[in-house]
């Protein structure tokens, strides 16, 4: 795989994490009406964001593989990588904030996890389709 290919796809997936990022610093009073903690939300966003970036370039490394095993390999692991990751920061929260844990802020980043999990999908699809047509 074209390694400009690859980060030029990837430049959709900043993108967003930057404009969701600008909504979560400029959107104050939003959130407060949604009674939703913008700083739980910016650091599960950035992890989330954090975690997308690994899995992506393991995806993106593993499209150049021969066998279509190693691809399908990548692909669930990355899924497992970013499902723990997020599992695991969120029980931390619960835990450091005991009765004091922000719902709708769980329910938030639960979103940026489908959100960034969509995406990096059909990115990674359609550059395993642009890799096989192209030979």
């Amino acid at each position: 795989m074209d390694k400009q290919v690859a980060r030029k796809s990837f430049l959709a997936i900043v993108v967003v994490f930057a404009a969701l990022n600008g909504f979560l610093i400029f959107g104050k009073a939003l959130l407060a009406k949604w009674e939703a903690d913008r700083d739980v939300l910016i650091i599960g966003h950035t992890l989330i964001f954090l975690l997308t970036t690994l899995t992506y370039s393991l995806h993106v490394r593993a499209l150049n593989k021969k066998t279509s095993m190693g691809f399908v390999n990548a692909v669930y692991g990355g899924m497992l990588i970013k499902m723990f990751g997020c599992l695991i920061a969120a029980f931390v929260y619960i835990i450091i904030a005991k009765s004091g844990v922000n719902k709708p802020a769980l329910f938030g980043c639960m979103f940026f996890y489908l959100l960034y999990t969509f995406l990096e999908t059909r990115i990674v699809t359609k550059l395993n389709s642009l890799q096989k047509k192209n030979g």
